[in-house]
C-alpha cells in the first residue's frame, strides 16, 4: 500500500495521478485482443464480432494457454480484434485510497526514475526544506531543535534530507505540512512529471500493454476484425470454402505463441 508520505518521498516513483489523469497525458484507448473459436463456428463468429457495440477479447497468456489445450474446445481459429476499451487502461495502475489516487513507476528504466528522482529533489528544497514547513513539524510533534540549527536546516538541504526526508520522520512531517505547501508541491509536481511522462510515451504504452495481458479478459466498444489465424490444415480449408477470407496460416507452436507477437 502506498501513502502520502510516499509522494514526497525523493527515493520513490510514486505519483498522485488518477487513472483520467494519466489517459489525459499518455492516451491510450485503443487496445487489442483474441477471441477464439473453431473452424466450424468461425462465420458465425465473425457474424457475431461484426454486430456487437461491445466484445470480449483477452491478451492473456493463461488463457490462451488454457484455450489452446482444452480438448473439449478444439478450437483452431484465432481472430484479432481491435476497439477502444470499455474501462480505462490505467485503472490497474492505480491505487486510491481516502487520502488520494497513487501510481508507482518502479518497473520504468534507469533513465525514467533518474529524472523523476532528480525532480523530487528539485521541488522538495524549494517547497518542502523551508523555515515554515520545517518549524511547523517541529512544534506539531514536539521535536525540540535549536534556531541556529533549524536555520542550518532550512539553508542545507543535504542535512534537511538525511535527517528527514531520508527517515521514517517523513510520515509525520508531511502530515504536519501547512495545506498552501501541499498544494504547491503537488501542483509543481504533476506539471513537471507530465513532461517526463510525455517524454517516456513510448515507455509508458509499453507498460500499459504489459498490463493488459494481466487480464483475464478485456472488453471492447466497437469491435473491429483485424486479422484472422488458423492452424495450417484448417486455412487450407477456409481457402477452400471461402476463398475471399484473408486467414494467416500458422503452425502449432506460432498458434499458441500468438500473443507474445501482438
Amino acid at each position: 500500500m502506498f501513502k502520502q508520505s510516499d509522494v514526497f518521498n525523493c527515493n520513490s516513483t510514486v505519483l498522485p495521478f488518477t487513472a483520467d489523469q494519466l489517459n489525459a497525458i499518455v492516451k491510450s484507448t485503443v487496445s487489442c485482443g483474441f477471441v477464439f473459436c473453431n473452424y466450424a463456428e468461425l462465420i458465425t463468429t465473425i457474424n457475431k464480432i461484426n454486430r456487437a457495440s461491445t466484445y470480449d477479447v483477452t491478451l492473456n497468456t493463461d488463457e490462451i494457454i488454457k484455450n489452446n489445450t482444452d480438448p473439449t474446445k478444439n478450437y483452431n481459429v484465432v481472430i484479432q480484434v481491435e476497439g477502444d476499451r470499455k474501462n480505462n487502461i490505467y485503472d490497474a495502475h492505480i491505487q486510491a485510497d481516502e487520502t488520494g489516487s497513487f501510481c508507482s513507476f518502479d518497473t520504468y528504466s534507469g533513465e525514467f526514475k533518474e529524472e523523476l528522482f532528480a525532480l523530487k529533489r528539485k521541488l522538495a528544497k524549494k517547497y518542502l526544506c523551508t523555515y515554515e514547513a520545517i518549524n511547523t513539524w517541529a512544534v506539531e510533534t514536539g521535536v525540540s531543535i535549536a534556531e541556529d540549527s533549524l536555520m542550518n536546516m532550512c539553508n542545507n538541504f543535504d542535512i534537511f534530507e538525511k535527517y528527514i526526508m531520508n527517515t521514517s520522520d517523513i510520515e509525520s512531517f508531511v502530515e504536519a505540512l501547512p495545506s498552501d505547501i501541499v498544494k504547491n508541491y503537488i501542483d509543481a509536481l504533476n506539471l513537471n512529471c507530465t513532461k517526463i511522462l510525455k517524454k517516456y510515451k513510448n515507455e509508458v504504452l509499453s507498460h500499459l500493454k504489459n498490463i493488459t495481458k494481466l487480464e483475464a479478459t478485456i472488453t471492447l466498444h466497437k469491435p473491429i476484425i483485424v486479422k484472422i489465424f488458423a492452424l495450417s490444415g484448417v486455412a487450407s480449408m477456409a481457402k477452400r470454402d471461402w476463398p475471399t477470407l484473408p486467414i494467416v496460416s500458422l503452425d502449432r507452436r506460432a498458434f499458441d505463441s500468438l500473443n507474445w507477437f501482438v
